[in-house]
């Protein structure tokens, strides 16, 4: 891979990391969604398995569509990153208990924002 790709798509590969790494802890760890009650509004709705696999699916998807320069795929998998962390933003500030977890979805929200941003910008 060119460095230069590396640096210039440095952000958009750290969502991807995080977004498969999240991923791989919710399947790894069921217990997430089903033993915390700032869980509980996601939980209600999907499993751990489903999501995890969501989160690993777009995350890869991501990559393919850097490596390969596809704009069309590089649009539609940050838009849907950005969905999916905007649904556990949402989840996580209308838990039932007060909890400081809906910063860190909301911070990968907005490096998603950014990132479409500097793509649709960039052509």
């Amino acid at each position: 891979m060119n460095k230069v790709i590396l640096l210039l798509k440095w952000d958009a590969f750290v969502v991807s990391f995080m977004s498969i790494v999240y991923g791989v802890q919710l399947i790894v760890s069921p217990q997430l969604l089903n033993g915390y009650e700032a869980y509980e509004v996601i939980g209600y709705l999907f499993d751990s398995r489903s999501l995890g696999i969501v989160f690993i699916f777009l995350g890869l998807f991501k990559v393919l569509a850097i490596l390969q320069n596809n704009i069309k795929m590089k649009t539609m998998s940050i838009s849907l990153l950005g969905g999916l962390w905007m649904f556990f933003f949402i989840g996580f500030f209308l838990s039932p208990i007060i909890n400081s977890l809906w910063a860190l979805p909301l911070a990968m929200f907005l490096l998603c924002l950014g990132i479409a941003i500097k793509e649709l910008t960039a052509e």
